[in-house]
């Protein structure tokens, strides 16, 4: 973005502003475009401003914590040309919602998180491997299409809501907002993976075992009464920080009723 576009967006009183703070190891060696990417996705869920149609300017704020870096952000909707604005309605399916609700469950109030919980890196580990979730996901909802006429014959008692591929991405919605409650501040997400359609692999760090124990728990509470069944993981210690690193494998019942 030239300078004079900078200046006419920070100056533009419509401009959504916010004040981010991130891990410094989140953004050491990233070029100016790259930070400008990633606070774009930062202040999306505060600024109702997707990502790829926003037109954003920062300026570094000192701050005496070595660990963190601080930004002010303003942030406004790119503008576009007429007959531009379908464009997301075309591209966004099945998968495009899917990478919402992640990005969703992606945001978590990250202001409470300790200067301790930057070391796990979680927001770094999450970036690199979305790509990969998307691909998988979309792997789901084509197999799920194409199943769906064996699934008919197979399943007993289902409705044909429940045999589409909409159904499907509603189950993942259901799961993924379900996972973003159960997280507090006392752990934080790493990958959520899907293998196959009705089943994910939650892998997840947390400060203590007590703090792996309890995240478990409230999972298993949310996740139970809405048809999930829930298989914790070994907890496993990473040795830095004293961390501990802990998973579980959830499958929906497909037989019963959706809730």
């Amino acid at each position: 973005m030239k300078k004079k576009d900078k200046d006419r967006v920070w100056d533009d009183p419509k401009a959504f502003r916010q004040q981010v703070r991130l891990a410094a190891v989140q953004v050491a060696g990233l070029s100016p475009d790259e930070l400008e990417v990633a606070l774009a996705y930062e202040v999306e869920p505060f600024s109702a401003i997707p990502a790829k149609d926003a037109e954003l300017v920062f300026r570094p704020v000192d701050d005496p914590d070595a660990t963190v870096r601080v930004f002010d952000v303003a942030v406004r909707r790119r503008q576009q040309k007429s007959g531009g604005s379908c464009l997301l309605n075309i591209v966004l399916g099945v998968v495009g919602l899917a990478a919402i609700a992640l990005l969703v469950l992606a945001w978590r109030d990250y202001e409470h998180i300790k200067a301790e919980e930057a070391r796990l890196a979680a927001e770094t580990t999450r970036r690199s491997a979305f790509a990969g979730e998307l691909a998988a996901l979309q792997k789901a909802v084509d197999k799920n299409r194409n199943e769906t006429k064996a699934h008919r014959d197979n399943r007993v008692g289902i409705t044909r809501g429940r045999q589409n591929t909409e159904v499907l991405r509603d189950v993942y919605k259901t799961l993924l907002a379900t996972v973003s409650e159960a997280f507090g501040n006392d752990a934080v997400l790493k990958q959520i993976k899907c293998p196959k359609p009705y089943s994910a692999e939650i892998t997840a760090m947390s400060l203590n075992t007590k703090a792996a124990s309890a995240t478990l728990v409230r999972l298993s509470s949310a996740l139970v009464p809405k048809g999930w069944t829930i298989e914790p993981g070994p907890l496993t210690s990473n040795g830095s920080g004293g961390t501990v690193g802990f998973s579980c494998t959830v499958t929906f019942d497909e037989r019963g009723e959706f809730r």
